[in-house]
């Protein structure tokens, strides 16, 4: 995380122009190499880890996107944005679960 790689530039333009600034998942309007992302579409396994502490995606920002996943398992782990995947707790929060799931998945 601290490896000083910087963002590609249309990365940040998707994300912070397209996600935040024009709410384009939300509004079906998102796409990848000119197709529609769609997660109603998906029809494989899938597990959604929303941090409960998250200032930088807020959960009720996050579940709308578990909720449109067919069969997605929804994991709230106890645990902020970054927290959640590099902090002290990050194992018992999300690496745990995570792998749990996945035997459980047969994934």
């Amino acid at each position: 995380m601290n490896d000083g790689v910087p963002l590609a530039a249309p990365v940040a333009r998707e994300t912070i122009g397209g996600w935040y600034g024009r709410n384009t998942p939300a509004r079906g309007e998102w796409a990848v190499a000119g197709l529609p992302v769609n997660p109603a579409e998906w029809r494989g396994s899938a597990f959604v880890a929303i941090p409960a502490r998250d200032r930088i995606v807020p959960p009720a920002s996050a579940l709308p996107l578990a909720a449109a996943i067919p069969g997605a398992k929804v994991h709230i782990a106890q645990a902020g944005h970054i927290g959640m995947v590099a902090g002290q707790g990050a194992e018992a929060a999300l690496w745990r679960p995570l792998l749990d799931w996945l035997g459980s998945a047969g994934v």
